[in-house]
């Protein structure tokens, strides 16, 4: 297979400490990303760190 360029969007919620049995963020916080990740306009795939 030929290699080819391909554009990624790189999503990063901010705020969450990391490590084991560290809370994850409040819900209200994780809906209102996914609801801003949605308006982002994007032409490949999509990698979201947490």
């Amino acid at each position: 297979n030929p290699k080819r360029e391909q554009p990624v969007t790189v999503l990063t919620l901010k705020g969450w400490e990391p490590g084991e049995n560290q809370p994850p963020p409040k819900p209200i916080t994780l809906v209102d990303f996914w609801q801003y990740a949605e308006r982002i306009s994007r032409e490949g795939p999509t990698v979201v760190l947490c």
